[in-house]
């Protein structure tokens, strides 16, 4: 009801008492900063943090190098567009609700539910950690017609962007001994960290494992991210860390999802095609890895941003040339949002708190 009243303008409607209960919380976050979303979704659609990505885009000369080149503007929107969602305070906070018609929906359907006494969703706040949008993948793993789970394939999570990398680069998979180590790090994981804990979620010690049926849930999905060790203010395990060229990093979860075609996206992966693979019922030397080696041509059916994100990347662009920084400054600006040694992107599940409205 909050963002209803804030949004319409009551009178009597006054968010500064809101505002100091969340700057309270955010207050008992290491960093002082956070991800913010609803027990539902993300805003990610909130005009307040598009806005706030096209500034931070039209300063980024380190992804976006040539104005007019296409995978360039994506990977830079991508990676502004995290950046923006870094919450430092309340009136950010509701500002960013307000102006979200992915929350308002949410809110709508929440408010017209038949059980009122279910009619409450929280704030949920996670310590911010900043993370390159290439440094964060998609893992399938199933129990299917098994005793044990294995990983079926792990993919790059943002599929529809190509990120060009130098040969000194760690992360251009290049190295077949370098991709090996990364994939068998992400499989051991998964499998001795998160696995024991889902599949006792899930009961899948309860059910037969002869049972193929498609209402026997045998699988899920889970969105790991890498951060720098230096970074890294939690647990560093033999189990998180990993090492690729010069570089330690430490794997974390970001979320689970269901094994689910028509509610969950499968990345590089096709719904259609590779289903059999993804159950684990393929023969074949699992698990598979995709990541993208070549700029997608066609780009109107990507899912993972808003509807507008074509008018942000205008107004970045926009702005860029009509309030030109000298290259110099701009990669100085650009060097703190989105330098690899500086990555950008989403949160971890390092620490959260909950607000309920």
């Amino acid at each position: 009801m909050v963002f209803f009243e804030h949004s319409c303008g009551c009178p009597g409607y006054d968010s500064t008492k809101l505002e100091r209960i969340l700057n309270e919380v955010l207050s008992e976050f290491n960093n002082k900063e956070a991800f913010m979303r609803l027990s539902t979704r993300s805003p990610k659609d909130s005009k307040y943090l598009l806005e706030e990505a096209s500034t931070l885009m039209s300063n980024d000369f380190c992804y976006w190098k040539e104005n007019d080149n296409k995978n360039q503007q994506l990977v830079s929107l991508v990676a502004s567009m995290f950046k923006a969602m870094k919450i430092r305070d309340g009136r950010k906070i509701i500002e960013t609700l307000v102006q979200s018609s992915r929350v308002y929906s949410d809110l709508v359907a929440l408010l017209s539910s038949a059980d009122k006494s279910a009619c409450t969703t929280n704030i949920i706040l996670r310590e911010w950690h900043d993370i390159r949008p290439d440094h964060e993948f998609r893992v399938f793993v199933s129990r299917r017609l098994r005793k044990e789970s294995i990983v079926t394939g792990i993919s790059q999570y943002f599929h529809f962007l190509y990120f060009d990398k130098t040969p000194t680069d760690c992360f251009n998979f290049l190295d077949e001994q370098s991709k090996k180590n990364l994939v068998s790090k992400f499989e051991n994981y998964v499998l001795q960290v998160v696995d024991p804990d889902v599949a006792k979620f899930l009961n899948f010690s309860s059910e037969q494992d002869g049972n193929d049926s498609s209402e026997c849930i045998r699988e899920y999905i889970v969105d790991l991210a890498l951060i720098p060790s230096n970074h890294y203010d939690g647990d560093i395990t033999d189990e998180n860390k990993i090492e690729i060229g010069t570089k330690s990093y430490v794997l974390v979860v970001i979320e689970l999802n269901p094994f689910a075609p028509a509610a969950t996206g499968c990345a590089l992966f096709n719904w259609n095609n590779d289903l059999m693979m993804l159950w684990g019922k393929t023969e074949c030397d699992y698990p598979l890895f995709r990541y993208r080696t070549a700029p997608r041509e066609d780009l109107h059916s990507v899912t993972l941003l808003p509807s507008n994100y074509e008018s942000v990347i205008q107004s970045a662009l926009s702005k860029r040339i009509t309030n030109p920084l000298s290259q110099a400054r701009a990669l100085t600006l650009g060097d703190c949002f989105f330098s690899p040694d500086q990555p950008v992107a989403e949160s971890s599940l390092d620490y959260e708190q909950t607000v309920t409205i």
